[in-house]
């Protein structure tokens, strides 16, 4: 049996089909290969099978490998090992070609940036504060500029957000970077609505992924089948607050309400103090439901929605021209530059001009050991460092200093339109829109020739000339994309026409075209100032013209601590508005623990009266002075606030306003008062009408003290906070700004500065401008 067995296996396999020769031959190979289907299961061939698969997958990683080695390599000798480190580079690490490419070895090309002065001209359009600064997270020691490009374009997001609209930055070049700052801004609304993340087991966390995904989902088909309807739908097809958020986010439309968690609020991102907090309704039956749910989540209890905890504070006079309604905000990112590699690390180029500018912004205080070689300290902890070779390349670090006095206030700061006029002695009240869509920013400009101008009530025009001897600072100004129009002296005779109408004493103007717009009077500009312009450096003589128009500045330390306790009495107020919030850090610490902030002592007090008190300590307290007003502005009784008015640049045309817009009116009432008494005294030879000038004795309750406890009392007992209240306050801040704020001087006569060294608080001397270096690589 088993021979005729074997003799049946020897059998050739006979294959009628394959009768052709080449077919037939192969067949006959087969024959001999003696293989049965038994042997391709022994587990020798197994082996033999799987090893080559291995051989085939390793010669295939292999090769991967060398061509990522290879392109890996071209990409460091051409930019050096930095640019690809998401470590180092964060949103604008380049990637390196894939491994296919070895053999054509591509080239890359670094990614486009706006350039510094399209940051500023950003600035300057409202974009960001300085608030950007003070939260900025200073991780990034290898590449100093990437700290502020990132927290820009995060700002962006953020705008666009509260705008519903993007702007012109949004294209191919900056699209990649605005993608990851949406992503980042919606992860920080995800947490304060469902918490972290991972923080929850991964079924519910897939759950919670679900459900956003199916908020986006709908999102999206709402606002491409009714876009019409706006927020409308979104709020009636999502009752939820956290459905609301999510729908708003993805379909580009603005956040207006959220209902953060618990747990969340003390890490809550400061730009949600902005919006409203808690259900929009309760009139509805679905809405009751969710209600009950998010409550029952541990979500933050409202009977009603709150109003935002903070306004924005940002301001300044817009007025209507023939090209405002073909006006597209965003022509600012057009001035952009490529990453520069300078040996082996990526360069920013930075012109002198935007240098000053960042300067002022972060109240740096330059300095030049040698030509070329400017170095300071300002604001936020920000250290200016530089050398020189071939170029003069800068390095911007920040340096935060211990202790939870010096976390950032919830509010926004100044602007870099104030920072950078203020730092030359000129003070903006209105800006337009020329023929070419470039901003025109209106500036008076205040030195020691036009200070007595001001104080006669002189009129200030555009057509006024600058004084033939007198030397005019630099125009920081003009750093930017916008166009800066100078207003100077122009009595009421200089006029071909005849006298000119007037609006009061100190009336500013300026000419659109051949029409002459009324811009209101030196009580508006000064009154800007809270509204933006609390900045760090300004010149000595506008410094006094703001004191003379507002009345005075801060005469005891008695008046500095007078504020300390109404943001301590705001705190409390705080608990009481929005259950749940007394965690939020509104100003730089818990709302438990400010009282006790090792701030609030007489020394450190004595320090910011007498000027002995640093940049960075000055700008911390005045960023609480505008947290302050912000909070003050939310809290307005309700019937009189509309913030939708001040989310868009409107014409000054408008009819309906917002809480900033009745309480800058209401400031500027305040002052009024006190200028046009200054300036009759002054005609009449007596006081200059600056409170200055009168004593205060030491136990003189003031005029600050006493407005400042009519509001401690107001938010004690839980009373009404008014807009005449709010307009008090902001006066009050401006005089306490006149008081702190460091003096700027653009004196270059060797005699001048002999004289300003025997003064220990003369203030800080500018560098020739001559002496900065024209281009420097900032790495």
């Amino acid at each position: 049996m088993s021979t005729q067995r074997a003799s049946k296996t020897k059998e050739p396999i006979h294959c009628p089909g394959l009768s052709t020769p080449p077919l037939a031959a192969a067949a006959a190979a087969i024959t001999h290969l003696n293989m049965s289907w038994e042997a391709f299961g022994h587990g020798q061939s197994v082996v033999s099978f799987v090893s080559g698969i291995v051989t085939v997958v390793g010669a295939a990683a292999g090769l991967i490998a060398a061509g990522q080695q290879i392109n890996k390599r071209n990409f460091e000798n051409k930019f050096g090992p930095t640019h690809y480190e998401k470590d180092w580079m964060g949103y604008f690490a380049m990637k390196v070609p894939p491994w296919f490419k070895a053999l054509v070895q591509p080239v890359p090309q670094p990614p486009n940036l706006p350039a510094v002065s399209g940051l500023i001209t950003a600035g300057d359009d409202g974009m960001f504060t300085s608030s950007m600064v003070a939260w900025m997270q200073p991780g990034y020691q290898k590449v100093s500029w990437l700290a502020l490009y990132e927290a820009f374009f995060v700002e962006y997001a953020w705008d666009c957000l509260w705008t519903g609209k993007e702007a012109a930055l949004r294209d191919e070049d900056f699209s990649d970077f605005v993608d990851k700052a949406k992503e980042e801004v919606q992860r920080k609304i995800e947490k304060a609505e469902y918490g972290d993340a991972n923080a929850h087991p991964p079924v519910l966390r897939g759950v919670l992924r679900l459900m956003r995904s199916t908020y986006l989902l709908l999102a999206w088909a709402i606002s491409h089948a009714v876009c019409s309807t706006g927020s409308r739908v979104i709020h009636a097809m999502f009752p939820c607050p956290s459905a609301q958020t999510a729908a708003a986010a993805a379909s580009g439309l603005r956040v207006e309400t959220i209902s953060p968690l618990l747990s969340e609020i003390p890490v809550i991102d400061h730009h949600l103090l902005y919006y409203k907090w808690g259900p929009t309704s309760t009139n509805s039956k679905t809405i009751d439901r969710c209600k009950r749910d998010v409550e029952a989540g541990s979500k933050v209890k409202l009977s009603r929605c709150a109003g935002p905890l903070l306004v924005k504070s940002l301001h300044l006079k817009r007025f209507e021209t023939s090209v405002w309604s073909s006006y597209d905000r965003g022509g600012w990112p057009e001035d952009r530059r490529k990453l520069w590699t300078y040996k082996g690390k990526p360069c920013l180029v930075i012109f002198r001009h935007e240098l000053e500018s960042l300067a002022a912004f972060l109240g740096i205080q330059l300095k030049l050991r040698r030509p070329r070689r400017p170095e300071g300290t300002g604001a936020f902890g920000a250290v200016l460092v530089s050398e020189e070779d071939s170029y003069t390349h800068i390095r911007l670090i920040y340096e935060r200093p211990g202790g939870h006095e010096y976390k950032p206030a919830g509010g926004s700061g100044y602007s870099t339109l104030f920072a950078k006029h203020m730092v030359c002695g000129c003070l903006p009240f209105a800006h337009t829109v020329s023929e070419d869509q470039s901003i025109v920013v209106h500036t008076a400009v205040v030195s020691e020739k036009t200070k007595q101008d001001v104080k006669a009530g002189t009129p200030f025009d555009s057509r006024g000339a600058p004084p033939s001897d007198e030397s005019f600072p630099p125009p920081l100004s003009n750093s930017g994309l916008a166009v800066t129009d100078y207003c100077f002296p122009y009595p009421a005779t200089s006029s071909g026409d005849g006298e000119r109408e007037c609006q009061g004493p100190g009336s500013l103007s300026f000419m659109d075209g051949k029409r002459q717009i009324d811009a209101g009077t030196w009580s508006d500009a000064v009154a800007g100032v809270a509204f933006g312009g609390l900045v760090p450096m300004a010149t000595s003589p506008l410094i006094d013209i703001v004191a003379y128009v507002v009345g005075g500045r801060v005469e005891k330390e008695s008046e500095l601590s007078a504020f300390w306790r109404v943001m301590t009495d705001i705190c409390e107020h705080a608990k009481r508005r929005v259950p749940g919030a007394a965690s939020i850090p509104l100003f730089g610490s818990a709302f438990d623990s400010i009282a006790q902030a090792s701030y609030c002592t007489p020394a450190s007090f004595h320090d910011l009266f007498t000027g002995a008190a640093n940049v960075d300590e000055v700008v911390w307290v005045l960023s609480l002075y505008t947290t302050m007003l912000e909070y003050l502005m939310a809290a307005i009784a309700p019937g009189q606030e509309n913030r939708d008015a001040d989310a868009e640049p409107q014409p000054q045309t408008q009819t309906q306003q917002s809480p900033v817009q009745l309480v800058f009116e209401a400031c500027v009432a305040e002052i009024s008062q006190q200028y046009e008494a200054a300036v009759r005294a002054t005609d009449e030879g007596t006081a200059s009408g600056d409170r200055s000038s009168t004593t205060v004795t030491a136990d003189q309750e003031t005029e600050i003290e006493t407005t400042l406890k009519e509001i401690s009392d107001k938010l004690k007992n839980n009373e009404d906070i008014t807009v005449q209240d709010c307009g008090r306050v902001a006066r009050c801040i401006i005089m306490a700004w006149a008081r702190l704020v460091k003096t700027v001087s653009w004196e270059k006569e060797e005699k001048k500065k002999k004289e300003k060294k025997r003064d220990a608080h003369a203030g800080y001397v500018v560098p020739p401008t001559r002496d900065l270096p024209y281009i420097a690589a900032w790495e």
